[in-house]
């Protein structure tokens, strides 16, 4: 995807994807969708990945060490499609949370204060891998990925799905 503007600084996020997973591989860490910036030796962003160890998805904003997450707590390798929205909600609730099929699903721990992205530059965007691109790759479907500057609330969440965005 290259890079993009779409989200700097420390601010809300949300990350929608449709995805159908290949069940015969899920035994390895698979990016959706990965968001990287690196300067000086600092590492910000964020990711929506199958966490193979826990057999979830999850979506996740890290800042070097620091990592703030949810985790679905849905199956979603059932071979179907899936809508999946990753919302990192830091001036409302100050939480993170994960939809599954247009349903709040889980709701992670408090988000980390700092920039996700840094405002200086432009973040590097991958779907299927990780941003190296040599390492977890997805296997399966991803379709119509959707980044926003702002948590989504969850009528607009329930929108995005019965709408099929």
């Amino acid at each position: 995807m290259g890079t993009l503007t779409a989200v700097t600084g420390d601010t809300d996020l949300s990350v929608a994807v449709w995805v159908k997973f290949d069940k015969g591989n899920m035994d390895v860490t698979g990016k959706i969708i990965d968001c990287n910036y690196y300067s000086d030796y600092s590492y910000k962003g964020f990711q929506m990945y199958f966490d193979y160890a826990s057999q979830k998805v999850r979506f996740a904003c890290h800042q070097n060490d620091i990592l703030g997450y949810a985790a679905a707590t849905t199956d979603v390798g059932d071979d179907m499609w899936h809508f999946l929205v990753g919302v990192r909600d830091r001036t409302g609730s100050g939480k993170f949370k994960f939809y599954v099929d247009g349903v709040l699903d889980a709701e992670g721990q408090a988000t980390h204060q700092g920039d996700i992205v840094a405002s200086t530059g432009n973040a590097y965007y991958t779907l299927g891998s990780h941003c190296a691109k040599t390492m977890g790759y997805f296997e399966g479907y991803i379709d119509e990925v959707m980044v926003f500057d702002k948590a989504l609330s969850p009528t607009e969440v329930e929108y995005l799905y019965e709408n099929g965005m």
